[in-house]
């Protein structure tokens, strides 16, 4: 008896803005089958499962067909996976970001039973149903918070959350573990799993192992967006190890931004609350950075991690009665604060919609701004050249950011946050999106400017991407201090 694939893809090739992403494909999916989708920055992870979903659509050159069976019949339109499929991805959760819209996580979740953004009526069965689901997902608690005030790792839960609600026959999780601590990443996992035994076929993407959920059977590596192995994950090689690349590089001396003596704190929060979408964040907040530390933020999501950077990064207000100082200075002039804190996190990548060049993106970094409004000076170009070599990006330098994988543009803002060669870098997920190549990069220019003496702020909910110099940890729980002290050990 013949099987007729759920998917089938026939040597389908993608060409984005003159860009090759995926090139002479051929792949199938059958029923009981669940693949992982590995492979570096830019491989075309990405765009197979948007090519999956129906959403990009292959080069019409007359070599490459798709088709969907999922109703016994093997249908070359992608309309009709549209209907039994959902995908949780990067993209979409930097749209919600972006866009701010005013609905809780009840309202997000219900919008999936309409593939859309925003949610319309809905039934009180309909409603319940959701409820049922988040509930699944350890995630219930969050159905009445605005997505103004999620986490990111809550709008991530929250998101596999209105996936699921279609019961989906094709479920597309695209780097979804990014920005979950270690209880949420293994209720990702179970829901997966739940799906799956359910009659979903799972197709993942991911950049660490640990991501792969154990229901998977198969697995595609795609490289320069060809496929180097399409097989059963038992019959996989092991994963090809790149070669290691440093590049050696000083940056200048530090900024003139004096402190007002060598013991001051660098940064430093006296009873601090803070409010975001008239949501208290944070509450009373005593802490302090002193020159030569090195903090990690710890804490599961929703603790309050990135709102803290975020104020740190003067980008939130702390509440009156408490106080906030950068270098023994209550309010520094922005422009000023912006040339001496680098910043990076996933909320600044979503907000970033200006869609500069990856080169133009670092030099945006010089004032702070989102977007480019001024001449770069020669000396600063080469200042900026300097830390796109250092972080491997030559090759992406002249390509738009909307045409980057997510690792790539991350490397990008990364770079952003440096190139000012900030007193102090406040790093929010900074390996979000990243493989480990990248990750190594990242690491060793990192390294780079800690020994040059700048300081760093570090979240991250996988202590080995913890860089070497830290040596200081303060955990959140419900945005209140839980410990402050010297590095425990993991």
């Amino acid at each position: 008896m013949t099987v007729i694939p759920l998917i089938r893809l026939d040597n389908v090739s993608v060409t984005l803005a003159g860009r090759t992403a995926l090139s002479g494909l051929s792949w199938r999916l059958l029923p009981g089958e669940h693949w992982a989708v590995l492979g570096a920055n830019g491989a075309g992870k990405s765009t197979l499962l948007r090519v999956l979903r129906g959403e990009t659509r292959p080069d019409q050159d007359g070599k490459g067909r798709c088709f969907w069976g999922f109703d016994g019949t093997e249908d070359p339109s992608p309309l009709v996976v549209r209907p039994v499929s959902s995908l949780v991805s990067g993209e979409l959760h930097r749209t919600y970001v972006r866009q701010g819209w005013r609905i809780n996580g009840l309202e997000l979740v219900l919008s999936g039973l309409v593939d859309n953004y925003l949610p319309s009526f809905h039934t009180e069965e309909e409603k319940e149903h959701a409820r049922q689901v988040a509930r699944s997902l350890g995630a219930e608690h969050l159905l009445p918070v605005m997505v103004t005030a999620m986490s990111q790792g809550q709008l991530r839960l929250a998101l596999l959350a209105r996936a699921l609600v279609t019961s989906p026959k094709l479920l597309l999780l695209d780097e979804a573990f990014d920005g979950l601590d270690k209880k949420a990443r293994l209720a990702m996992g179970e829901a997966a799993a739940k799906a799956a035994a359910s009659g979903a076929s799972l197709v993942c993407t991911a950049h660490r192992r640990e991501d792969i959920p154990p229901c998977v059977t198969h697995l595609l590596r795609l490289e320069n967006g060809r496929a180097v192995f399409n097989g059963p994950i038992s019959e996989a090689p092991p994963e090809p190890q790149a070669k290691e690349r440093r590049v050696a590089f000083a940056p200048p001396p530090p900024p003139s931004f004096a402190l007002t003596s060598n013991d001051a704190p660098i940064l430093e929060l006296t009873r601090a609350d803070v409010y975001v979408d008239r949501v208290k964040v944070l509450h009373n907040i005593t802490w302090r950075v002193l020159p030569g530390e090195n903090w990690h933020i710890s804490g599961s999501n929703g603790s309050g991690k990135s709102t803290l950077l975020r104020a740190l990064a003067g980008l939130e207000q702390v509440a009156l009665g408490g106080t906030l100082r950068w270098f023994g200075r209550r309010h520094p002039p922005l422009p000023e604060l912006q040339r001496s804190v680098g910043y990076l996190s996933d909320r600044l990548q979503a907000d970033y919609g200006y869609d500069l060049s990856g080169r133009e993106l670092v030099w945006s970094g010089f004032d702070g701004s989102v977007g480019l409004y001024r001449d770069i000076s020669a000396e600063e170009q080469a200042t900026a050249q300097r830390w796109i070599t250092l972080l491997g990006l030559d090759h992406a330098a002249s390509a738009p950011l909307s045409q980057l994988s997510s690792g790539t543009a991350r490397r990008f803002f990364l770079a952003r946050a440096l190139v000012i060669n900030p007193r102090v870098l406040l790093l929010d997920e900074p390996c979000s999106g990243m493989d480990a190549p990248s990750r190594r990069l990242f690491f060793s220019a990192l390294s780079a400017a800690m020994a040059q003496g700048i300081q760093c702020v570090y979240v991250s909910h996988h202590t080995s991407d913890l860089p070497p110099g830290i040596t200081h940890e303060l955990a959140l729980e419900n945005g209140r201090v839980k410990f402050c002290g010297p590095l425990r050990a993991s």
